[in-house]
Parts: structure tokens; C-alpha cells; sequence
């Protein structure tokens, strides 16, 4: 550590990966000068004169040069007086937070119980003789030098370069040395086929060779070097296994094991032997489902559904042969973490009506759970003879869940609550032409009752209004249903009379990303209320996370609804704006406790040491990680319990992003900074594609955060920044300054750049195809105190910005329109 005029400097005896947005300070880079190393807080020319081992500090526009001499260095233990302080004895206050608990077991992969046998693993046959080396041809050395020169992606085709390892798996196979090995394969199956005609089928089926072992080798790049492995047992493998190598097999030789296997077969299900049977099936002939309907047909039900969800099937399979085997819990968990709850229930339904309205009612409760209070109701709306049960889930989504509002009031009236009649006349009144439509919608599905029939007829006349400006579309078919529910002659005469032509088109509003010039805004310093994060709920009032100070809950204009003292540093919101996890640091661990809109209650979850988590989740599951884990909490339960998790990374994970259809993380191994890059889709936790980048496809830039569809944003030493996808070519946008903080979506970038007349802006930028394009929304923040922190996240189709200070400013990105402008004052 150093003591110089204006600053200390700590530097590291190595590299150290920091989050320096939450702490007090500047990051400093390392660059090399004519003899040696200089430290600066910014990009320096490639040409300076600043002497080695000297810090370079840019004040007020100048930059400044510090010695890092002797005399300058000091220790942190100067600091610290100790002499009034003793050591107390204390008693324990528990042990520290565990690693969450996966709720559910996977499947085993080789179930040895079924058989009766030992687990064991697989032996390696002992045939054949060694090969001797063979001298290496002058065709081998031109080969492979071909083979180096050859570029990493053909500029032509698109196609990448074979690995090393499958070039030179298919250079042995072509050489004196791969007929050796073919020979000795050739000879390994013809003493597998002569078993099978001596009916020693135990002996035959542990010497076997999966059908699509055989079959990828007409495709495969990677051919097996030695002999198939021959088991101990046999045993049916649940899991799905992709083969690593293939052997060398002929398309006649092909049907002739298919046809071997098949009478194997036909011999072991006639003679009763049921699992061993569908062993040949799943394991040799590789057909899963028909190993399936035989499981089924000879009740293995447990089998068949350890089968189904280990060869990863379709969801509705697996969900429905854990029904069968009457496991309805672990079904309703897979349904539940997958979130296909409809198609589950949809498939069930043929079989089993009970079990498939209980499990209605189980997707009803999570989804109000979550939220997501509409798709509760309509999910038992049509299940319950009674529907005013389904009240206390309409009165909270029309309290908290905006977007929904309209259908729920029309859903109340359904039930003849004339309670809300007042509140569906003001909404519609008051409503744009999302909201009339959303009416319409509900209307359409509605009986004709007096209340629902007066409703429909204010809202067809909103309708006729902004159709004759040409706000929205003119449909027939809905205005003759809403005409026929109201039943109302004058408004007949009045449709009759409307010239709609002029109407039957839609005003296209000004779109922000089709602006040519970017719209500019100046945000001003006024606030004194110290703040740390910022979220709007689903109702619009706003969750201000004040630290150790507490939670407030208050409305656009500022006004407190609830206080809370509960510390908060961090919100994660959930993607219904009506629940969020508030996040506070203690130490190395992390005190994460939940707020709910519609009882306005904080309650204590969980301590979790974690290293990136989510900034958002569905309501119901919250996605972490720490080291080479990555888990999918479960909202609902008591402690930190796991619904899908992936503990077996090669590397630990640096960054982690998440949006509604898409998960994306990012392993780096700190030996080599190679990045591994895993893409799953949401809400199916399917793994997408694991995508490997050296540093060599990342050239001369470095990455500087993480997108949900798994594409990143870099930085190069000349401050331009590119979206990265080894597979897409991208373009640079040049920032003009130096970049302060970034935040990204799929379909925007916003990056805080400060340019060299200390002039501090908020470029929103719109991402399409890779690209970045030109800045649409220009926001000034120079005006704003640098000692305090300026933050911004994109949500969906709006950026919230808000500053340490209790200034809040919240802006539409469909249209750039600054729809919140708030000053919180203590």
C-alpha cells in the first residue's frame, strides 16, 4: 500500500478480480512503458512518458504522476490501535450457512438393483496382441502440416477446423495401423455373434455393441482405437449416454446386429425375462420408447419412469409415467421446475381427470404464488362449480398485478361482485386501447348478465373512439359479439353510420429505435436521501433499498406507504413486479429475506454464501452460484433448497445472466483464461449449447459483462465495445470515453461513458443482428455528484436510473419518454 498526496494505492502481490462498483474506488490498470510497468485509472496513449513504476491519474482533465517509491509505502496496520481491546471468549452462534439442498434426487444412471447383481464397473476385454510402431511416411508429415496451416473457420463454408484429436484419430484409421485395429474389432464381433447363436445370451449381451455405436460410425470423425468394453452385468442405463467413439461397422453388418438383437429379444421376452428384454431394447437397440411401452405392458412402472426422465424425453412423458408409477410428488416437482404445468396437465388429463385437476389446482396455488394471480384463476376457472373461492386470488391481481387488471374485473363481475363495477367503469373511462382491448377480450368470453352487458356497452363505445382516430385496428367479429352482449339499438345505428375505412389503419407512434437522432435528457442533482437499488412493482409505486437504514415502500410521487428495518443492499424483482428478494451482506455471506406487494410484509428466508446471483426471477425459483455450482432456489420453501442445479463445472462461474426464456453463465479457467460459455432455455432448465473460447477467438478484447442469451460485451484497449459471439461476426461501437458502467439486454445497451472533458453521459443503445447501433437516448449526468454512485438497469422496455443521492428517473425505451422524475427527501 502506498501514501501519496491525493489517494492510497493497494496493489495485489498478484492479479485479483474485484468488484469495484461496490466499493469506493478506481480500478487500475496495468500498462507497459519503454522500462517497465506503469499503473494508470485510465487508457494511456501507446506512447508516454511517464516512468516506470509511477501511478497516472486523471484530475480535472489533467493527468498526474505519482513516484511509487519506499517512502510512500505504509501499512494498513498503522491503522488499527489495539492497545485498549482484549480477546473475549464467546459461545457459537451456529455454524455457517450450508450449500442449499437439492429437493430432489437425480435418477440413478445404473440401477444394478433391478437385476440383483453387484454395481460394478465395466472391464476392458483382453483380446488380441499389441501393436508395434510403424515408421511415420513422409504423406503423414504433409498432412499434418496441411493440417496446422488450415484457418480456424473455413472463410467459405462457415465450417470450424477439426480438433486435433479427430484429425488424428482419422489419419490412423487410414494407415497400416487402423487396418491392425479394424482387424482386431472384426474378429471382437464375430465372437459376439457366435455367442448369440449358441444361445449364451448373458455371455452374448455383455459382449454387445450398442446399434448406435455402430451406426455413428459412418458420420463420425472420432473412431475408437481399441475393443468394446464388455460389462460384468447387465443392467438397464437410465441415463443418456452419447457414445464418444464409434466402431467401424458396414451397413450389411449393421442390419445384421439389429436383426441379432431383435431375435435376442423376441427369445428373452418369451421366456419371461422382462428387464433383461428391455436392457436390448433401450441399451443395445437404442429404442427408448418402445423400451418404454414394454416397461409399461410388464408394470415396471418406477423402471419406465427412471427411464423416461434419464433419456430426457418430453416433459409430458416423463411427468405422466411418474403418475403411473404413483409418484405423484416427484411428477408435480418436475412439472413445476420445467414449468409446463399445461402440457403435463393436458396429457394427464386423458387417463387420469382426478389426478389432472388436482394437478391444475397444484399450477393454480404456485402460480399465485408467484404472482401471477390471472393465470391462476383461468387455470381452475372452468374446474370449480363455485368461483367466488377463486375471490381472494381476483381481489390481489387486481391490488397488484397492473397488466392483469382489466380481465380480473371482468372476471369479478362474472361472479356478480358489483363491488368492482365502479372500478372496471373507471378503468375503462381512464384506459388506453390496450386496456379497452384486454376488456373486449374478457368480455367476449362472458355471459350476458345487466352489470356485464352496461360494462360492455361503455367500453364498445371507447372502442368505436379510438378506432375512428385510428388509434387501433377495426375487427368485425368483435364488435358484432360486443353488440350482440350489449344488445343496445343505438349503438347498432351508430356502427352502421361510423366510417370506418378512415379508421382501419393504426398511427405508427414515434418508436425510439427508429430515431435517426438520439433524444437528449439532463438529469439534475437535488436529492439528500441516501439509496443503494431501486425496483418498480407491477403497481407502479417504487422498493428503495436504503442499506443498513431499512426498505421503503412508496408511490410515484413519493410518498411513504411502508417502512421497513430490515437491511437491504441488493432487490431482486420478480418478473410479476408484486414479489422480490431483498438482498443484504454480512460479511462473506449474504441475508437474503422476501417482500410481498400484496400483504406489504417482509419476512426472513435465508443466509447463503454466494459468488453471482440472478438480478430477477420468475417468482416461484431464483438462480445462483458459487464456485463451479450453479443452483435454482426454491422461493417457497423454509431454507435454501435446490429444484435444478449443476454442481460438476470444469471452472468457476464469473458471471451469470438471466431473462425470462434464457440463462446464460460463464466459467473461466484461471490458468489459461479460457471461457466456457453455458446457454440453457427457460423455463425448461434445457441445456442449449456449451460453447468453449480462447483467448485467441477473443483477440485483442476483454469481456466486460454478460447477456442473457449468452453473448458478451467487450472492451478493447482503444474503449470500443463490440457484441461478442464466436459463432456471429460483430461490429465495434466506439464510445468516445471512458466507459464508467455498462447494463444489457437482448434488445438494448445502456453504457455509462465519461469523454475527456469530464462530461459524464448514458448512451442507450438498441442491439439487432449483434450490432449496436447509434445512441437513441442520450442522458447527461455531469450535473450529478461523482462521489456518489450512479446506478441503471434495463427491465424489459424501460431503463431505471437512480443516484445515491434519492434521485430516481425511470424512461420508456419504446418511445424514450421520461415517465418518473423523483426527489426523495428524509
Amino acid at each position: 500500500m502506498y501514501e501519496l498526496e491525493l489517494c492510497w494505492l493497494l496493489l495485489w502481490p498478484c492479479e485479483k478480480l474485484i468488484n469495484t462498483s461496490s466499493i469506493g474506488a478506481y480500478p487500475v490498470i496495468k500498462q507497459p512503458c519503454a522500462n517497465g510497468t506503469v499503473y494508470s485509472t485510465v487508457s494511456l496513449p501507446n506512447e508516454h512518458e511517464y516512468l516506470s513504476g509511477s501511478l497516472v491519474v486523471a484530475i480535472e482533465g489533467e493527468f498526474r504522476a505519482f513516484e511509487l517509491t519506499a517512502k510512500f509505502e505504509t501499512s494498513p496496520s498503522q491503522w488499527l490501535n489495539l492497545d485498549e481491546f482484549s480477546v473475549a471468549e464467546v459461545s457459537s452462534l451456529g455454524l455457517p450457512p450450508q450449500d442449499p439442498v437439492f429437493n430432489m434426487s437425480p435418477v440413478d444412471g445404473d440401477i444394478r438393483e433391478l437385476f440383483d447383481q453387484p454395481k460394478k464397473g465395466p472391464v476392458n476385454s483382453r483380446h488380441g496382441r499389441d501393436v508395434s510402431e510403424g515408421n511415420i511416411s513422409s504423406s503423414w508429415v504433409t498432412s499434418l502440416t496441411n493440417y496446422l496451416r488450415q484457418p480456424k473457420v473455413n472463410s467459405v463454408t462457415g465450417q470450424r477446423k477439426p480438433s486435433f484429436r479427430e484429425y488424428l484419430s482419422r489419419m490412423i484409421m487410414m494407415s497400416a495401423l487402423g487396418r491392425v485395429l479394424g482387424a482386431r474389432q472384426a474378429g471382437y464381433m464375430r465372437k459376439m455373434l457366435e455367442l448369440f447363436e449358441n444361445g449364451s445370451l448373458d455371455q452374448a449381451l455383455k459382449h454387445a455393441i450398442p446399434m448406435s455405436d455402430a451406426r455413428d460410425a459412418a458420420n463420425s470423425t472420432r473412431m475408437s482405437m481399441g475393443l468394446p468394453k464388455v460389462l460384468r452385468s447387465i443392467s438397464l442405463t437410465l441415463n443418456r449416454r452419447q457414445a464418444s467413439s464409434s466402431y467401424n461397422v458396414g451397413e450389411e453388418s449393421s442390419d445384421m446386429l439389429r436383426a441379432t438383437y431383435e431375435r435376442a429379444f423376441q427369445q428373452l421376452d418369451r421366456s419371461g425375462q422382462h428387464k433383461k428384454a428391455a436392457f436390448v431394447l433401450a441399451d443395445l437397440l437404442r429404442d427408448y420408447h418402445r423400451a418404454l411401452e414394454y416397461l409399461v405392458k410388464h408394470k415396471e412402472f418406477v423402471t419406465a419412469a427412471k427411464l423416461a426422465e434419464g433419456q430426457q424425453m418430453s416433459i409430458e412423458k416423463v411427468i405422466y409415467h411418474w403418475v403411473l408409477a404413483g409418484d405423484l410428488t416427484r411428477a408435480i416437482n418436475i412439472a413445476r421446475t420445467s414449468h409446463r404445468y399445461q402440457a403435463a396437465i393436458q396429457v394427464i388429463s386423458r387417463y387420469n381427470k382426478d389426478v389432472a385437476n388436482k394437478l391444475s389446482w397444484e399450477f393454480a396455488e404456485l402460480c399465485a404464488k408467484q404472482g401471477n394471480y390471472l393465470q391462476a384463476v383461468n387455470n381452475v376457472w372452468d374446474l370449480t362449480s363455485s368461483k367466488k373461492e377463486l375471490m381472494p386470488w381476483i381481489k390481489a391481481g387486481i391490488e397488484t398485478q397492473a397488466g392483469a387488471k382489466p380481465v380480473l374485473l371482468v372476471k369479478a363481475l362474472n361472479l356478480s361482485s358489483n363491488d368492482y363495477f365502479s372500478s372496471l367503469i373507471e378503468l375503462i373511462e381512464n384506459g388506453n386501447a390496450t386496456q379497452i382491448n384486454d376488456c373486449i377480450s374478457a368480455f367476449l368470453t362472458s355471459p350476458r348478465t345487466p352489470e356485464i352487458s352496461a360494462a360492455a356497452k361503455l367500453t364498445l363505445r371507447y372502442h368505436l373512439q379510438h378506432i375512428a382516430v385510428g388509434k387501433i385496428k377495426y375487427h368485425a367479429k368483435d364488435v358484432k359479439r360486443l353488440l350482440e352482449l350489449t344488445d343496445d339499438l343505438t349503438l347498432k345505428h351508430e356502427v352502421r353510420a361510423l366510417s370506418l375505412k378512415a379508421g382501419n389503419h393504426r398511427d405508427k407512434q414515434a418508436s425510439l429505435q427508429d430515431n435517426a437522432k438520439p433524444l437528449e435528457y439532463k438529469l439534475e442533482n437535488i436529492g439528500s436521501s441516501l439509496i443503494y437499488d431501486v425496483v418498480e412493482l407491477a403497481n407502479g409505486w417504487l422498493l428503495l433499498a436504503k442499506g443498513s437504514a431499512g426498505l421503503e415502500l412508496c408511490k410515484p410521487n413519493g410518498a411513504t406507504v411502508c417502512f421497513y428495518s430490515q437491511p437491504c443492499d441488493h432487490i431482486v424483482l420478480s418478473d410479476f413486479g408484486n414479489r422480490a428478494l431483498l438482498l443484504s451482506s454480512l460479511d462473506e455471506y449474504v441475508q437474503v429475506n422476501r417482500f410481498e406487494l400484496m400483504n406489504r410484509s417482509v419476512s426472513a428466508w435465508c443466509e447463503l454464501k454466494i459468488d453471482n446471483f440472478a438480478p430477477s426471477y420468475d417468482g416461484d425459483q431464483w438462480l445462483i452460484s458459487r464456485g463451479n455450482k450453479v443452483w435454482s432456489l426454491d422461493v417457497f420453501s423454509d431454507s435454501a433448497t435446490a429444484l435444478w442445479s449443476v454442481s460438476d463445472l470444469p471452472y468457476p462461474v464469473t458471471a451469470l445472466s438471466r431473462s425470462k426464456t434464457q440463462l446464460s453463465f460463464v466459467c473461466i479457467d484461471s490458468a489459461t483464461s479460457a471461457l466456457q460459455v453455458w446457454r440453457y432455455t427457460l423455463p425448461m432448465m434445457r441445456l442449449n449449447q456449451r460453447d468453449p473460447i480462447s483467448q485467441d477467438d477473443l483477440e485483442h478484447y476483454w469481456p466486460r459483462s454478460l447477456l442473457s442469451n449468452g453473448r458478451m460485451l467487450v472492451l478493447n484497449k482503444d474503449n470500443n465495445v463490440a457484441i461478442f459471439d464466436r459463432m456471429i461476426r460483430h461490429t465495434e461501437l466506439a464510445l468516445n470515453g471512458r466507459l464508467i458502467r455498462d447494463s444489457g439486454s437482448e434488445a438494448w445497451l445502456a453504457v455509462q461513458v465519461e469523454n475527456s472533458e469530464n462530461q459524464v453521459h448514458i448512451n442507450v443503445h438498441n442491439i439487432e443482428n449483434n450490432a449496436i447501433s447509434d445512441c437513441k437516448l442520450k442522458i447527461d449526468c455531469t450535473d450529478l455528484p461523482k462521489n456518489q454512485q450512479l446506478r441503471f438497469r434495463i427491465c424489459e422496455n424501460r431503463i431505471q436510473i437512480f443516484h445515491s443521492t434519492g434521485r430516481v428517473w425511470i424512461f420508456d425505451l419504446s418511445d424514450g419518454v421520461l415517465e418518473l422524475n423523483l426527489t426523495l427527501i428524509p
